[in-house]
């Protein structure tokens, strides 16, 4: 009954990476021999990205079970999953000195997640909505690999910030509350570029933002986020 979820495996991280990394170089090929390689232009530069915002519930805080002792209930008296995965945003300002080195900051929305519960006796459903919002900062180097394609790594801090609303639902009543933590963690992000000319680059990009929330509050998790954008370099 209950779907806990586990952090983006290493190996996973390394799959989406190759696998963008593959594919631009695809789409850069055919024209290889034709045209010069679009270079990395120094200077300031902005993107925008979508992608798949990854929550992953830490069990001591959001298991079925955890949240049945919280509430004093026997084993069993708590059902539950959890939907980790939703929807998120982020947009970037960067500056590159050179073709391998920049420096970085972006904003970013992982979405809502959620987990589900059903308490037998009395019943009653609890729904909790977990958002995660970031500010990063961060160093990039870029290392070119093919015409036109370039693999990247961000190291830097995000300040993030976790809210849980947690909503209660029985026959005839309704209530609802809310709580919120800031944190000060590393952040790490792998990703490809493909350069389409001079100014406009499509780039997929891993972002691991590390443990959010807090026991004591919003309970604890693992923010990660899986996207494809666009940059534009000025």
């Amino acid at each position: 009954m209950t779907n806990q979820s586990t952090p983006c495996s290493l190996s996973a991280m390394y799959r989406f990476v190759l696998l963008t990394a593959c594919l631009a170089a695809a789409v850069a090929a055919p024209g290889a021999n034709a045209q010069t390689p679009a270079k990395a232009s120094t200077g300031p530069y902005v993107s925008a990205a979508l992608g798949w915002g990854i929550t992953s519930f830490r069990s001591d805080d959001f298991s079925p079970a955890s949240i049945g002792g919280v509430l004093g209930l026997p084993p069993g008296g708590v059902t539950g999953s959890d939907n980790p995965n939703s929807l998120g945003y982020k947009l970037n300002a960067g500056y590159r000195f050179n073709e391998w080195l920049g420096a970085e900051i972006g904003v970013v929305d992982l979405g809502k997640a959620k987990y589900d519960y059903r308490v037998s006796s009395p019943a009653v459903d609890l729904t909790a909505f977990y958002r995660t919002k970031a500010v990063t900062l961060a160093g990039v180097a870029s290392m070119p690999v093919a015409p036109s394609v370039a693999l990247f790594g961000k190291l830097g801090v995000a300040f993030t910030e976790a809210t849980n609303d947690l909503e209660a639902r029985a026959p005839g009543l309704s209530t609802s509350a809310s709580a919120r933590t800031r944190k000060n963690n590393l952040y790490a992000g792998v990703g490809a570029e493909y350069r389409v000319n001079a100014t406009l680059s499509m780039i997929g990009e891993y972002e691991y933002f590390g443990a959010v929330g807090d026991e004591a509050n919003t309970g604890r998790a693992r923010a990660q986020l899986l996207s494809v954008g666009v940059r534009y370099s000025f």
